[in-house]
């Protein structure tokens, strides 16, 4: 590390505080929550709006979605490989197919040999989301006991800012315990959008399709392990579980929004956030070299995290998001990045955490910088402080959750000034 990068690093440290004050860690955990999907039918406003911040990044690609081929995966992947998916639970297996049902075209009940592979042009991020369709409000609700499921996988670029290659239009696939293909999003079978009857104008969303077995017309049950492919891309996604069963420990939880308070723009961080950043419960590291990105856009990097102190978590299981968000503040420790909609979330990715493993998981940082300015100017090249600031939701098989914090920093981070566009 330079001098210069040093200087700046321990000056961004000391104006941001590394002191850290006793806080009521209890209290500002109750703010950090996130609301998780109910098992109920009725679901929360949280979760539509989680929804709804896939589907517009997923639509907005523009044009008919076609299904990548599934061609032979290349060289394994470089990014973070998440750890295994605990065993789906067993799924009904095909028996006949119901009456004047027509099994779907292949990849349908193949068994496909996933290897997760990395495209340096492009990454694949979202799910896919059980739930219901309303017919009088035409509005999706995320709901396991639903009969439809959202095909919210989106494509972007690999680094934030550039452009994405690949054809935005992921094949994404359930496997049940056998490893069979249960479930692709066939163009052929999304459901026709209809129209709201309450008189609001509304139009349901696209790219919803019959929560049922492609091979059998049967309800999907249970809990399927979820890939998706695009270009030379393969990744797994969570897993995803239909049905009024119980959740695996691990959750199967879709980040429903609200997990973390925004600290305030062109202010230090506050006492509370470096509390609950200095006492995290999966403590972020890197490899000790500074990050740097070619522009200012955002960062898309590799990290390890790992339980501060391991032992506790009492059996929970928690499911790291696709991409950890992050802090900067500037050379004064003053915030200087934002969220243009404080509700907004991603989604769970297959890798899992617990807090009696000492062993580090490997994790990715991808977020989207956006500028405290009121007019979201870009960001100046030049040198910062990054914190991770992130929550993850862990449950049990018996029902039990809690949160924790996933924090680390601030590390030193360099914006170049490549620009886009």
């Amino acid at each position: 590390m330079s001098a210069e990068l040093h200087d700046a690093l321990t000056q961004i440290a000391a104006a941001a505080g590394r002191e850290v004050p006793t806080v009521d860690l209890a209290r500002v955990r109750l703010r950090l929550r996130r609301r998780r999907v109910g098992r109920a039918a009725a679901g929360s406003s949280a979760a539509l709006a989680a929804v709804a911040a896939i589907v517009v990044a997923a639509t907005t690609l523009g044009g008919a979605r076609v299904p990548a081929p599934v061609a032979p995966v290349g060289t394994p992947s470089t990014s973070a490989a998440p750890t295994a998916s605990a065993t789906p639970t067993p799924a009904p297996q095909p028996t006949t197919a119901l009456p004047g049902w027509v099994p779907g075209a292949a990849p349908c009940g193949q068994t496909p040999a996933f290897v997760e592979t990395d495209d340096a042009g492009l990454e694949i991020q979202g799910g896919l989301v059980p739930g219901t369709l309303d017919p009088v409000t035409a509005g999706f609700l995320a709901d396991p006991t639903g009969t439809v499921v959202l095909d919210g996988v989106e494509v972007t670029s690999q680094v934030p800012g550039r452009g994405a290659t690949g054809s935005g239009s992921s094949l994404v696939q359930l496997v049940d315990a056998s490893g069979a293909v249960a479930f692709w999003n066939d163009p052929d079978r999304v459901l026709p959008q209809i129209e709201a009857t309450d008189g609001s104008g509304m139009t349901s969303l696209s790219w919803l399709y019959d929560a049922v077995d492609c091979r059998t017309g049967r309800a999907l049950s249970g809990t399927y392990r979820a890939f998706a492919i695009d270009g030379g891309e393969t990744v797994e996604l969570a897993p995803v579980t239909f049905g009024d069963g119980p959740l695996p420990a691990g959750g199967v939880v879709f980040n429903a929004p609200g997990s973390l308070e925004d600290p305030t723009c062109g202010q230090p961080l506050s006492d509370a956030v470096r509390g609950v950043i200095a006492s995290a419960d999966l403590v972020v590291t890197t490899d000790g070299l500074p990050f740097e990105t070619p522009g200012v856009a955002g960062l898309h990097a590799a990290v390890t995290v790992a339980p501060r102190d391991p032992g506790g978590g009492g059996g929970l299981i928690g499911r790291l998001p696709q991409g950890l968000a992050t802090v900067l503040v500037d050379q004064d420790g003053l915030v200087v990045t934002t969220r243009l909609d404080p509700m907004e979330r991603g989604a769970d990715s297959a890798r899992t955490v617990d807090l009696t493993d000492p062993e580090s998981t490997e994790a990715e940082i991808f977020d989207w910088f956006i500028p405290c300015a009121s007019d979201h100017a870009a960001l100046t090249p030049g040198t910062y402080g990054l914190y991770v600031y992130d929550a993850v939701d862990a449950t049990d098989v018996q029902g039990a959750e809690a949160t924790w914090v996933v924090a680390g920093g601030p590390f030193p981070i360099t914006l170049g000034d490549e620009r886009w566009g």
